[in-house]
């Protein structure tokens, strides 16, 4: 669906490490399928502060997570998982207070969805 916006230079998709799109790239949407929920701590944080560098002033990180993963998660883990899941949820929760502006529920997606929507002020 996106080939003609591709051809006609409007929108690039990239595929990679984050990590590795260079500091240079500044996108004024950015669009990631990346499941946050299964990264370790550093990585999520890691990631987002890629994506958020990458954004252009005003611009729109969209992500997607499952709806009550988070939560199902935290309840049944155990252990080094369980602490795993606590410290990247406690950062994404406190990085969607600060920063999204619309959710949108996708509830004909399998399984329910979240759209979010971040605008990070640089």
């Amino acid at each position: 669906d996106f080939a003609p916006a591709v051809s006609a230079g409007r929108v690039r998709l990239l595929q990679g490490a984050v990590q590795e799109v260079a500091a240079s790239n500044r996108y004024d949407f950015i669009i990631s399928g990346l499941p946050l929920t299964a990264f370790e701590f550093r990585d999520v944080r890691d990631v987002l502060s890629v994506l958020r560098r990458c954004l252009k002033p005003g611009g729109v990180l969209s992500y997607f997570e499952y709806i009550g993963l988070r939560r199902a998660s935290r309840l049944l883990s155990v252990g080094r998982r369980r602490k795993r899941i606590r410290r990247v949820t406690s950062y994404l929760t406190e990085t969607i207070r600060e920063h999204q502006f619309e959710r949108r529920s996708v509830l004909s997606n399998i399984p329910p969805a979240h759209a979010r929507y971040l605008r990070f002020e640089h």
